[in-house]
């Protein structure tokens, strides 16, 4: 089973993708433990050009722009997302970086105990 990780907004979602520029996939994929690995920065980098991909949608759309951005998993019948809004995420910084990746670990946790 296919579980593609993207950000979500209210009325538009965006597949997060990798190098390939395929949809990354949480079932084939082992997510790192810390911000050190050479890894977290290709998927904190990928989770950042989502969120802008979002955010030029959103100004499209009436009453968007504002909405919150989340992390989220595409499921068979279903979405998941994380609590934590990527509008206030600051990329450059470490400390909003570990939370993305926490939230991240969060969504993996609950899909492999669900």
């Amino acid at each position: 089973m296919s579980v593609p990780l993207a950000v979500i907004g209210r009325k538009f979602s965006e597949p997060v993708t990798g190098s390939n520029r395929r949809p990354i996939d949480l079932s084939d994929r082992v997510l790192p433990r810390s911000l050190d690995e050479p890894s977290a920065k290709r998927l904190l980098d990928a989770v950042e050009r989502a969120v802008r991909e979002m955010r030029i949608r959103q100004r499209s759309a009436p009453m968007s722009t504002t909405a919150p951005l989340r992390l989220g998993l595409i499921l068979p019948r279903s979405v998941d997302t994380a609590d934590l809004d990527l509008q206030s995420v600051d990329f450059d910084s470490a400390d909003d970086r570990s939370e993305v990746l926490d939230a991240l670990r969060s969504l993996e946790g609950r899909f492999l105990s669900g």
